[in-house]
């Protein structure tokens, strides 16, 4: 069942995400890693929402369900996780995207971050 989760999820790569984001793609991004890995690694540029994967629920308020939302933590499986937790509230998945690779595959490919 566990591994129902990582199939289902929109991986998008950082590749993909900087071009659709050259190209207007304004997603809502959301970081799932404790404030003590965003501050000691840093952070994609424009992410809105910095809260653990774990928890994530507690926040969705804050998450809006009408715009892409894309997920990142540090190497993508919390990430994916946070994803099946906001589907099983009844975000709409195609509006969900998973960063393949995470926080690190974002920084190797020249990603802006702050």
């Amino acid at each position: 069942m566990v591994w129902n989760i990582f199939r289902n999820s929109n991986d998008i790569s950082a590749a993909e995400v900087k071009s659709r984001m050259e190209e207007g793609w304004s997603p809502f991004i959301v970081d799932v890693r404790s404030l003590a890995e965003v501050k000691k690694f840093g952070k994609i540029k424009g992410t809105k929402l910095i809260h653990p994967h774990s928890s994530i629920i507690s926040v969705k308020n804050k998450i809006p369900e009408n715009v892409d939302v894309l997920v990142s933590c540090m190497g993508g499986t919390r990430s994916k996780i946070a994803i099946q937790k906001l589907k099983s509230e009844g975000y709409n998945s195609e509006r969900l995207f998973n960063l393949r690779g995470g926080f690190n595959s974002w920084k190797k490919s020249g990603g802006k971050t702050s």
